[in-house]
């Protein structure tokens, strides 16, 4: 994997480390602050969706990572709801066939929330032209 992939791993742990429910409930006056942190995060991984071809291989992994650190943590609802606008937007830029490749290699509990999470990426943000 590499470098850049893993600094976006290693600031996507971290903030899913702060957003736990646990973590907040001792820091109350930290959550804005977070959410403004993931909201910049998710800026990112929009200009990276524009890069399709250079990160189209990347994005899974990050995908894979966040993932499987939120099965280990109870992230808050705000907190939440921001990371996962943050990951459809590397969704957007995965092929069927890397997230097959992801579903064969991740376990059994990891494969339900990427299941989940494809889901509701299907329903409620891919476009599909319909009204």
């Amino acid at each position: 994997m590499s470098q850049v992939s893993l600094t976006y791993t290693r600031l996507l742990f971290w903030l899913i480390k702060e957003g736990d429910q646990d973590v907040l409930s001792q820091k109350p006056n930290v959550t804005t602050d977070l959410i403004g942190c993931i909201h910049m995060i998710d800026r990112l991984f929009t200009l990276i969706s524009t890069h399709k071809e250079e990160f189209s291989k990347v994005a899974v992994y990050v995908v894979a990572d966040y993932v499987d650190h939120v099965h280990q943590h109870t992230l808050l609802p705000a907190v939440k709801k921001a990371l996962v606008s943050a990951v459809y937007k590397l969704l957007d830029i995965s092929d069927k066939h890397v997230l097959a490749q992801l579903h064969t290699v991740l376990n059994q509990g990891v494969k339900e929330v990427v299941k989940g999470l494809y889901s509701d990426y299907l329903n409620f943000y891919k476009y599909t032209g319909r009204v």
